[in-house]
């Protein structure tokens, strides 16, 4: 079962993780600082980049 599938089964919210600061080093993005937005996209906190990052590939990710 895919993770939105998921959470919309279950009525849980969901998040967004915004990438809000980053570089490109080397063709490769480098994250700085991501977001954590709310299901209506308003701002909640900033997240752990060490928890975060790796499950970066199961969220919901919008670049600002």
């Amino acid at each position: 079962m895919q993770l939105d599938s998921f959470i919309k089964q279950f009525g849980l919210k969901q998040t967004t993780l915004e990438i809000s600061k980053y570089e490109v080093v080397n063709n490769m993005i480098v994250i700085k600082e991501i977001k954590v937005l709310d299901d209506e996209n308003n701002f909640l906190r900033f997240a752990d980049l060490n928890k975060v990052l790796p499950y970066l590939k199961y969220a919901n990710v919008k670049f600002s």
